[in-house]
């Protein structure tokens, strides 16, 4: 996916991660017994502001709170829950220029929701507290016969979320580990497969299992075409770990000479493939691990659907 859609799907969720904790940033007035109007207030009389101004107008209300041990814990839970988002933007700005950190944004995109789930429900269920609470404190001050209880404070609060989002994310990982090891696996292509495919677009390609082969490589078979405006490698090993192997060092090969931060990429992984595709400057590269064989191809980008066609013909695509 392209790093810019990434960054905007951040931003996005940065957006609904602060409303879903909107609620205990309201809290926080709450527990500090001021106003946001008096905070306003508070903050235009600054003038100078050692340490920044957020954290003088904090200092005061901590100052003003009844309960400041209770108002540094929701201060440290607000921070907390917001820090996730904060820290995936950072990591999408990153990755423009540290290519390798793309590949945590897959999971990181997983991730976030179910924060932000168990944020909204950690909401819901403390709302729900706070009300029976308050029904409880009520009824106690009508017959004088039960004491009053208080609402629930930072702590419950933490072990709420924690309790959902352990949940929530529980079932999130089940269903992505069983997607990525039980998912509809990709047949490999022979090496027959991927020369007729070759030649059905009106490519020559040769046999260079000699050039490529190495004592440790494990290689069976190895196809190529370097002709015109196409550039395609097919090997074919003797197991998926030599496979994986040559896939890890083309796809370092790529990141090094061909990508950059214009650069459009798209991956998937799972059950026993990955595929890997890049447009940049002008070029479209594709990168294949199905099973035990590997295919490495470029052209430029306006014949990109020729190389589509090809993948899409052995089954790849």
């Amino acid at each position: 996916m392209n790093d810019s859609i990434w960054l905007l799907y951040f931003i996005i969720m940065a957006v609904f991660n602060f409303l879903s904790c909107l609620w205990i940033y309201n809290l926080l007035f709450q527990i500090a017994g001021v106003t946001k109007c008096e905070v306003k207030e508070y903050k235009d009389q600054i003038v100078i502001a050692i340490g920044g101004v957020n954290r003088m107008v904090l200092r005061w209300m901590e100052q003003r709170s009844p309960n400041p041990k209770k108002f540094r814990r929701v201060i440290w839970i607000y921070t907390i829950c917001m820090a996730p988002s904060f820290l995936c933007v950072n990591l999408a700005l990153m990755s423009y220029t540290v290519p390798f950190l793309d590949r945590a944004l897959g999971p990181a995109a997983v991730i976030m929701p179910v924060i932000i789930a168990a944020e909204v429900v950690a909401g819901i269920l403390y709302r729900r507290k706070a009300k029976k609470a308050g029904a409880t404190q009520r009824s106690a001050g009508e017959t004088q016969s039960t004491p009053k209880e208080e609402a629930p404070d930072g702590k419950t609060i933490a072990l709420g979320a924690l309790k959902v989002a352990v949940a929530v994310g529980s079932l999130f990982l089940l269903f992505f580990v069983v997607l990525h090891l039980f998912g509809s696996p990709k047949t490999p292509a022979t090496a027959n497969q991927v020369w007729e495919a070759v030649v059905a677009q009106g490519y020559q390609p040769l046999d260079v299992t000699q050039e490529w082969w190495q004592p440790d490589s494990n290689l069976n078979k190895a196809i190529a075409t370097e002709y015109g405006d196409l550039c395609l490698y097919f090997f074919t090993f003797g197991s998926d770990t030599n496979a994986r192997s040559a896939s890890q060092q083309f796809d370092a090969l790529i990141r090094r000479t061909k990508d950059t931060a214009n650069s459009k990429k798209w991956r998937e992984q799972a059950a026993n493939y990955s595929l890997y595709t890049l447009k940049s400057d002008g070029e479209y590269t594709v990168l294949a691990r199905v099973g035990h064989t590997v295919l490495y191809a470029y052209t430029p980008e306006e014949n990109a659907g020729l190389l589509r066609t090809i993948m899409e013909a052995i089954g790849y695509f």
